[in-house]
Parts: structure tokens; C-alpha cells; sequence
């Protein structure tokens, strides 16, 4: 995997275009392009799952939201790093459970050297739920990333497959959220962020996407 490697988290993007270059990196990944893009946001926004609707999602109060190209449960946006990791399917010739693996180990490299250990939710034993929830970081899925030692949820994945190329999109939180959940999602409850060493995040991200080519 020869990944470009795209840091915009100095430098932001328009909050209401990221989903859109989300999606234009899957299309040239559909021509057979690589690319980890790693960005942060302006201020606080939502974004929901495709599968989701914004009435049975948002919280009580108006608010900035996007629908992600991928599925998932909705997420606060805000305190968080936010990837999208693309490319073409051929040239892995593997299931969408090797992707996930596959793709994802650059970036649990790189929360180790930041001294944050972690797995993934299917290495946990078990998957946590709060039964049906819209609210990703309220459950731990099989391939989302957890912290080893208190199986608290560190990062939030979710994929899309086109016939040819793969979209995985990623949320780190690195801070305690700037709004209240509550407000942001129906019926979200402030969930645990894991205190690590993110300043150093990205270009660390860089590195080890550049060890796995």
C-alpha cells in the first residue's frame, strides 16, 4: 500500500467539505490511488452514518451535521483527528475483514509510539454494547480500536466498499469533547476519553504509514 499522505490538520479544510473530499479520495482510490488523509475541524459538527436519518440522530438544540459516506453510529466531531484511509481493493485481493486489519495497523503503530496500546474490539473477547445505540463511541465493535489494558474505545471505524476501492473512515478523540453529547446526539451520555500524547500524532501517523509501504 503506497499511501499519499495528506496532514491537514494545521492547515483545515472547510468543516462542510470534509465528507465531500472524503469522497473524492474514494473515487481516485477507484483509480487505483492510495491515500491517508488526517484532518481536525474548526469547531464543533456531527456527523451521521448513511444509514441514519437526522430526525432520529440530532439532539435537541440546532447544530452543524454531515452525512458520512460510510455507515456507523453518528459522532461528535471537534476534539477528535478524523482519517480517511482509501484505495483500490485489487491490489489488496483480500476480505473487507483483512482490510480493516490491514489498514488499521499503521495507525494502532502509531498510538503505541504515542504510548497508547491498543486492539481491536474482536481481539477483546467480546463486544460491548449499550443495546441499539446511534451513538458510535456508546459500543465497541469488532473492528474498532480500543485502549489494551481498560477496553475503553479509542477510535470509531467505519467502511465503505465501492466494486473496486475501499473508503475507512476513523475518529480519535485526543480531548474531552467541547459541547455536551446530550445535546449533540438523542440520548447520548459523555462517554470516557483516554488522556495520551497527541501533539505528536501526525507526524508519527506519517511515519508509520510510510513503514507500511
Amino acid at each position: 500500500m503506497n499511501f499519499e499522505f495528506i496532514d491537514e490538520t494545521v492547515f483545515l479544510p472547510e468543516d462542510c467539505k470534509n465528507m465531500e473530499r472524503d469522497v473524492q479520495s474514494l473515487h481516485r482510490a477507484e483509480s487505483g490511488q492510495f491515500e491517508c488523509r488526517i484532518y481536525k475541524w474548526h469547531e464543533p459538527w456531527v456527523t451521521i452514518g448513511r444509514f441514519q436519518t437526522p430526525d432520529d440522530v440530532l439532539g435537541s438544540h440546532p447544530k452543524r451535521y454531515l452525512v458520512r459516506p460510510t455507515g456507523g453510529g453518528a459522532i461528535v466531531h471537534g476534539h477528535d483527528y478524523t482519517l480517511a484511509m482509501t484505495g483500490p481493493r485489487e491490489s489488496l485481493a483480500i476480505s473487507p475483514h483483512q482490510i480493516y486489519r490491514k489498514v488499521t495497523e499503521p495507525i494502532r503503530e502509531a498510538l503505541a509510539d504515542c504510548d497508547l496500546q491498543t486492539c481491536l474490539g474482536e481481539e477483546v473477547g467480546f463486544v460491548k454494547s449499550a443495546g441499539q445505540t446511534i451513538d458510535c463511541f456508546a459500543r465497541v465493535g469488532n473492528f474498532d480500536i480500543v485502549e489494551a489494558s481498560s477496553e475503553v474505545k479509542i477510535c470509531g471505524c467505519a467502511m465503505k466498499l465501492t466494486k473496486v476501492a475501499f473508503l475507512i473512515q476513523l475518529s480519535i478523540p485526543c480531548c474531552q469533547p467541547l459541547v455536551d453529547y446530550g445535546d449533540w446526539i438523542s440520548g447520548a451520555r459523555a462517554h470516557q476519553v483516554v488522556p495520551w500524547d497527541h501533539e505528536e500524532f501526525p507526524a508519527t501517523l506519517r511515519k508509520c504509514v510510510s513503514r507500511s509501504q
